[in-house]
């Protein structure tokens, strides 16, 4: 009786184990960041604007914390790593793949690819296909080249427990918060005045790859 209660006690440990595996955080949901770089392979399920796709490397839980979310505001530390370039000193431009979209003008369309997505310059609104995301600008000084000055480069999330992003619009800071919208920003200017005093420009992993973001 002694052996089989040891058995059934380890089954039930292995089950709840491989659960748990099953589980992945999220860089903006949790917020943990990353500043050494982001991820070469970016999701291939990347989602349009609306929709919804499929898993880049797992999604937050569902009492993801909004610490990791963006506001209006200034930070107080500042991060020159990450995966933009950046446009510090040079005219505006959206960061797409190797190469790079003039705003107001292009977008950067990113489609799911193997292994890596493929990133390509399109017209506005020409961004199509299943789980395509539409880049419109990947820093404030985008937004500012397209005609929307005073306003931040914000991406959102499919859900509150799903961080990966599936909408990115240039909209004003006081509307860009929250634990599903984090503001995209240039890691090669300060933190401070693109971030929140918590947070600074840091290489998105999970959200979105390639790409920085507003993180604790």
């Amino acid at each position: 009786m002694r052996q089989l209660g040891t058995w059934a006690i380890a089954g039930f440990v292995g089950v709840i184990g491989v659960a748990c595996a099953g589980a992945s955080g999220s860089d903006l949901l949790d917020a943990p960041g990353s500043s050494s770089g982001a991820s070469g392979g970016a999701s291939s399920g990347a989602t349009s604007s609306g929709t919804s796709g499929a898993t880049s490397s797992g999604s937050s839980s569902s009492g993801a914390s909004s610490s990791g979310a963006s506001s209006s505001g200034a930070s107080s530390s500042a991060s020159s790593s990450g995966a933009s370039s950046g446009d510090a000193g040079t005219p505006a431009k959206i960061k797409c793949g190797a190469t790079s979209c003039k705003p107001g003008v292009e977008i950067c369309c990113r489609k799911p690819g193997i292994p890596n997505p493929e990133y390509g310059c399109t017209a506005p609104n020409a961004c199509n296909g299943t789980n395509a995301l539409a880049i419109p600008c990947d820093d404030a000084a985008d937004c500012a080249a397209a005609g929307q000055t005073g306003t931040v480069c914000c991406a959102r999330t499919i859900s509150a427990i799903d961080s990966r992003v599936n909408k990115i619009t240039c909209e004003k800071p006081s509307n860009c918060v929250g634990d599903q919208s984090a503001i995209v920003c240039d890691p090669s200017l300060p933190s401070t005045g693109q971030c929140a005093a918590t947070l600074s420009c840091k290489a998105s992993v999970v959200s979105l790859p390639d790409y920085n973001l507003c993180l604790r």
